[in-house]
């Protein structure tokens, strides 16, 4: 599985993203137990034009084979957990 994370505008569309496997692909899903806690790390390159201010953060898993986000707990309907948001200066 692959994690994204996307940064969004106000209106709620993907304005900046980073996917890639977990921790670099050093700890890929597959090894994973269930209740682990796994510390990852994306830097999401910002476009030129972004302007200071508040940007809604959220992220997921997703396979890469279908490119379907995986479901989260609890459910939303686009399958992404709002991480909170992040102050670009």
């Amino acid at each position: 599985l692959n994690v994204f994370v996307h940064l969004l505008g106000a209106d709620g569309g993907v304005i900046a993203q980073h996917d890639g496997q977990p921790v670099g692909g050093f700890t890929p899903t597959s090894r994973w137990r269930a209740g682990e806690v796994i510390a990852d790390t994306h830097r999401i390159p910002l476009p030129p034009e972004i302007g200071p201010g508040g940007y809604g953060l959220k992220a997921g898993l997703y396979d890469p084979a279908t490119v379907t986000n995986l479901p989260v707990d609890p459910p939303t309907p686009d399958n992404r957990v709002e991480l909170g948001v992040v102050e670009v200066r």
